[in-house]
């Protein structure tokens, strides 16, 4: 996982398949969580959904059976649906939420301008046909918010090949800005080709680089069309004409309303540093084989110093070093050097330390260095 996200939250719909959102969402490395939904038209009793609560209770337990997803706990059922799920996405504070389009949107009787206009979390609307694992994933970006978001989910699917797709306007540089920003970021992800068009018709241009990926995630309009059921006239047209998946998603961060700069796509830095902490946390498990360390330690022409902070730690200082000594410098040489960095102690970890004789006094009389 390159991308970090914690949490999805996936709106399972009575009446509704799903199958392209489902698919994304097995898809990423997160936690996905289920929402059962039974919209009811104003009027009629919530009672009368009873029956539909209860058949799609025993879909949500199929699924929590066969997947590893969790569920939110109670099925909603409601005669405002879009309502109650936004109430359930602030409360749990999804990463991102991921309604398919449209027949969620029919289903919850709403727009995907009204879905996308204040969203409650980072969301995406998916649009199928979509396969289980899509290979080949293209990023049209330019910058901003939703430039990033796009990036950070095509990371996280982990595909064979993404792309980034610059669309560059021919109308100067100025409103280029936001991409010179995203562009350092991406020269740091070498796992993201790049790729740039010069063009004034943007939503043809990705049509056609399109047809080559399982596919595409772009970002919907930073502002409102004219229109307003409109969600960008270019993600309007990649869903209704595109042949291959689309995800349209819109962060909850709005775009700034001053002019926009290199600094809008810049914000993109935190991918770097989900990337490096994915890249740089480990288990403990990782390090058993301790004769493994050694060798790999050996073939790099590695010298390994372990350092020790300490304050005031008198009952366990003598204990901790002879341990590490016995283990990891008299029975395997994984380490040539230890230190301890005391913080001034008032206690007798000075004394313990000294008395063992694994340590000596630098001059600064804070550090002692392992003799082995």
């Amino acid at each position: 996982m390159l991308a970090s996200l914690r949490c999805v939250m996936l709106p399972v719909i009575d009446g509704c398949i799903g199958t392209a959102s489902l698919n994304v969402a097995r898809g990423l490395s997160a936690e996905v969580t289920l929402v059962g939904v039974v919209a009811l038209p104003v009027g009629e009793p919530l009672s009368s959904g009873a029956a539909k609560a209860q058949h799609l209770r025993r879909r949500l337990r199929t699924l929590l059976a066969s997947e590893r997803f969790h569920s939110h706990g109670r099925v909603l059922v409601s005669h405002t649906p879009w309502a109650e799920l936004r109430e359930v996405m602030e409360t749990e504070d999804p990463d991102l939420a991921l309604p398919e389009w449209p027949e969620h949107l029919v289903a919850l009787r709403m727009t995907a301008a009204d879905a996308l206009r204040y969203p409650p979390c980072d969301l995406a609307l998916v649009r199928g046909p979509l396969p289980d694992r899509p290979q080949r994933v293209l990023v049209p970006i330019r910058g901003g918010p939703q430039a990033e978001l796009s990036l950070r989910i095509g990371l996280n699917l982990q595909p064979r090949e993404l792309t980034a797709l610059h669309i560059q306007p021919n109308t100067g540089s100025a409103s280029d800005s936001p991409y010179r920003g995203l562009e350092r970021v991406l020269d740091h992800l070498p796992e993201v080709h790049t790729q740039t068009v010069r063009t004034e018709d943007a939503a043809g241009a990705i049509l056609e680089s399109a047809t080559q990926f399982d596919l595409t995630i772009i970002g919907a309009a930073a502002r409102p069309a004219k229109d307003p059921a409109s969600i960008g006239p270019v993600a309007d047209r990649l869903l209704t004409d595109l042949k291959s998946a689309v995800m349209v998603v819109k962060a909850q961060r709005s775009m700034p309303d001053s002019p926009l700069d290199e600094t809008v796509g810049a914000g993109a830095i935190s991918i770097l540093v989900d990337k490096w902490f994915a890249e740089n946390t480990f288990d403990a498990q990782e390090f058993a084989d301790i004769q493994h360390l050694v060798t790999l330690k050996r073939e790099q022409g590695l010298t390994i110093s372990l350092a020790l902070p300490a304050l005031d730690e008198e009952a366990t200082v003598g204990k901790v070093i002879r341990t590490l000594r016995r283990a990891l410098m008299e029975k395997a040489p994984l380490i040539d050097e230890m230190i301890l960095a005391d913080s001034d102690s008032s206690d007798r970890t000075r004394a313990i330390a000294s008395r063992l004789a694994a340590c000596r006094r630098d001059k600064d009389g804070l550090n002692w260095r392992g003799v082995g």
